[in-house]
């Protein structure tokens, strides 16, 4: 099987990367994919295609609570009619940092992986996530 990843880093805007294998194994904890409903307290950039396939779609995201607690998200989006398997990778400068479990993604969905919610998060909010596309 071979794997491909487009890796998406932003703050206020988001810059692009690639890399030809998912990371090595680390000792951040792996979560599955969980629906997204957004809220005015999430910055998010833009969603940008996968050069394997461009309907599927991912883009980075901060979720800013009024508290000052931020969360990181890799949201992906399958706009394609067929269902696609996928993992990646969440990671920040202020510690909300994941694994994305592998997972079946089907024909027109959307989903997210949250990485955790750390308290009274200072400083400019920096994200980057990888979106593994397994082919």
């Amino acid at each position: 099987m071979r794997l491909k990843a487009l890796a998406i880093a932003g703050a206020a805007a988001g810059a692009l990367a690639l890399t030809g294998s998912p990371a090595s194994a680390n000792a951040f904890p792996e979560v599955n994919w969980k629906p997204v409903n957004t809220t005015s307290d999430w910055t998010c950039g833009p969603y940008v295609g996968h050069p394997l396939n461009s309907g599927v779609k991912s883009k980075w995201c901060n979720v800013l609570n009024r508290f000052g607690d931020a969360q990181a998200v890799l949201v992906v989006q399958n706009s394609t009619a067929a269902k696609v398997y996928i993992s990646g990778t969440v990671r920040s400068n202020y510690g909300s940092n994941v694994n994305c479990a592998f997972s079946a993604m089907g024909a027109g969905g959307t989903a997210g992986c949250y990485a955790p919610t750390i308290r009274d998060v200072t400083g400019p909010l920096v994200v980057n996530v990888a979106l593994t596309l397994h082919i």
